[in-house]
């Protein structure tokens, strides 16, 4: 048992490998170099670490390569996005510019016929008040009584015109004058013609100002007028443009 203890203690050895080099020098001489099995492991595994980064390298510089292909052709598709969807924004613009004209004109056109149609309501307003002289032609006429009549004496031949526009409402005798033509104009005016002449128009016409209720002749040349507001006689004269 002693004997086989001296064994057991002995070391496993490994084999030991050197490397050689050989480099011919310029003097011709014959170098030699060795490196050990350590030294040589070390070199190999150096290598190897270097072959595996180098591997690694080229596969991320592919894959880099790949990645930057990918942006490029996604850059290029953004880029035609943004061309397309600027020239669908041109496209707007000149829709939008061309739509906002037409509503421009279209307002403008708009703001006209409602100022047109205003304009033409307060002509019929005031069309429809008795503001108009009475008579195609001058003569000469009297101050209102105490109803408030003024009496026209006018030539043979001379036309009594409505004094606004309105609507005949009566067409009666008149014991004085022999007839007498009533208007109603619609706003709580009435003007009130009397002449012994016909009638030029009846009950229920429409007139406008200035058209013909009598014409006068030689032994009707007496014209009485007067105007109501309101059911109450009112002044003519503050009321009837006398123009010639």
């Amino acid at each position: 048992m002693e004997q086989d203890k001296p064994e057991q203690n002995k070391k496993k050895r490994f084999p030991s490998f050197h490397l050689m080099l050989f480099v011919d020098s310029e003097s011709g001489r014959v170098r030699q170099m060795s490196i050990n099995q350590e030294t040589a492991q070390v070199l190999l595994g150096i290598g190897g670490g270097l072959f595996v980064a180098l591997i690694v390298f080229i596969v991320c510089l592919f894959m880099s390569a790949g990645r930057n292909r990918e942006l490029r052709d996604t850059n290029e598709s953004l880029m035609a996005d943004i061309a397309s969807m600027e020239t669908e924004m041109s496209l707007m613009d000149e829709t939008i510019s061309t739509q906002s004209g037409k509503i421009t004109a279209l307002s403008n056109t708009v703001n006209e016929k409602v100022a047109g149609e205003k304009l033409q309501e307060k002509e019929d307003e005031d069309a429809h008040i008795p503001t108009g002289f009475p008579l195609s032609a001058s003569t000469s006429y009297t101050e209102p009584d105490e109803n408030m009549i003024i009496t026209f004496k006018a030539d043979d031949g001379t036309s009594i015109l409505a004094s606004g526009s309105g609507t005949v409402t009566q067409v009666i005798a008149d014991s004085v004058y022999g007839h007498c033509v009533v208007i109603d104009h619609g706003n709580g005016y009435s003007s009130v013609y009397r002449n012994g002449s016909d009638p030029m128009v009846k009950e229920g016409d429409e007139v406008d100002r200035g058209d013909i209720l009598f014409i006068t002749g030689t032994n009707t040349k007496s014209v009485a007028y007067n105007i109501y507001k309101d059911s109450q006689p009112v002044d003519p004269l503050t009321l009837m443009q006398i123009d010639g």
